[in-house]
């Protein structure tokens, strides 16, 4: 298990929401059933996802989990738990706590979201 420090976390932070309000950042949402289903009831923009993530703070940080797909081993998922009101399709609002776990690559400048969609369990924080 890979404990970071929140110095590192905060780093990691900040260099991703640079990567991401850059004009050369590759912004992509993995097409799983559980993202398109979220997506489905909660429609958002891709504007809106970047400004989830820029909006992350150290205190939504969960833990780093290691790639299980034989292409990428070498690279560290980051899982958030952020708490934030969504609207619906029927045009409800609600509080959601969010699975949110990110690739980002920061040699390419590639933010590959992972999981997007409700927490389905409790998310425990490192800070």
């Amino acid at each position: 298990m890979i404990i970071p420090t929140e110095e590192e976390i905060d780093q990691y932070l900040y260099e991703l929401r640079t990567t991401i309000e850059s004009e050369d950042c590759v912004f992509n949402i993995s097409k799983t059933d559980k993202n398109d289903e979220f997506m489905d009831e909660y429609p958002m923009r891709i504007n809106m996802i970047k400004q989830l993530i820029i909006d992350l703070t150290c205190g939504d940080f969960s833990e780093i989990l290691i790639n299980n797909h034989n292409h990428h081993k070498n690279e560290k998922l980051y899982l958030f738990g952020p708490i934030v009101d969504l609207t619906n399709i029927l045009g409800q609002t609600r509080r959601v706590q969010i699975y949110l776990k990110i690739n980002y690559l920061r040699n390419n400048k590639q933010v590959i979201v992972v999981s997007l969609h409700e927490a389905r369990y409790k998310i425990n924080f490192m800070f």
